[in-house]
């Protein structure tokens, strides 16, 4: 017997249980369900395999094409990104990132990123927490988008700053700038002007680690005192803030924590 015949005489509703059950929930996209019941009908167990033989290649054939389909819409997306990077002659797509928050202003033009898209950390500790975009109107682009989220970063880094400030006993001048984004002046620009202060980029990009090292130094006498910075600390350059930009950026942050707090508190 074919495919189509077997199928229809099985799901013939004037011959078993199973059938009429099928066809009340068939039309709500309940395929997986029906199986199931019809699994529990003693009557119905030969239509349970005939359907699992018929249905099972189709819907795992579908999935693999969608599957394939939006790998290679990544792929295309990310091919399109890499050549717009390389043509505007930069080595990644983080540098074309960087070229777009130079074309946006300060603010994004309103446009606000709460950077939580799996949960927070300090200085809230909110594992409910999510990402967040506000604000969002028809003036906005790509652009907006690239510069939002990185204004975003820097606006959770003043929040956890705002928390440790006080501990320093002090007012803070200068900010020590270490890691992968220190090496990137769209990153540091935003940065001193978040924070309203000098952003010192030290010699060493990962300080954490050395940081970890000198610990154990010192707690084998290999380095008598923490206080004296190794050479590897030395600041290589400095970045002042631009004081038009930090205005826009204190109303900013302020505009960030009341959004989180509407969100999340």
């Amino acid at each position: 017997m074919s495919d189509g015949r077997r199928l229809g005489s099985l799901l013939d509703p004037r011959q078993s249980l199973g059938a009429r059950i099928l066809w009340i929930l068939l039309p709500l996209g309940l395929v997986p369900l029906v199986v199931f019941w019809i699994s529990t009908d003693r009557l119905g167990r030969r239509m349970e395999t005939e359907l699992r033989n018929l249905l099972t290649p189709t819907l795992t054939r579908q999935a693999e094409q969608s599957l394939s389909r939006a790998a290679d819409l990544y792929r295309e997306e990310l091919d399109e990104r890499r050549r717009q990077a390389e043509a505007a002659g930069h080595r990644s797509v983080y540098g074309l990132f960087d070229a777009f928050s130079a074309e946006i202003p300060a603010g994004s033009d309103g446009l606000l990123f709460l950077p939580l898209l799996t949960g927070e950390r300090s200085p809230n500790w909110n594992a409910a927490a999510r990402g967040v975009l506000a604000g969002l109107d028809l003036r906005h682009d790509r652009r907006h988008f690239v510069k939002a989220a990185m204004e975003g970063v820097m606006y959770r880094m003043r929040s956890v700053y705002e928390v440790l400030a006080p501990l320093a006993g002090g007012d803070v001048r200068q900010i020590r700038a270490n890691g992968g984004y220190a090496g990137s002046d769209a990153w540091l620009r935003i940065q001193a002007d978040v924070f309203g202060k000098e952003i010192a980029v030290a010699g060493v990009e990962e300080a954490a680690s050395l940081g970890a090292a000198m610990l154990a130094m010192h707690g084998t006498g290999a380095l008598a005192d923490l206080k004296t910075p190794l050479p590897a600390m030395q600041v290589k350059r400095i970045l002042e803030p631009d004081l038009k930009n930090v205005a826009v950026y204190e109303e900013g942050f302020r505009a960030f924590q009341d959004l989180y707090d509407r969100m999340f508190r």
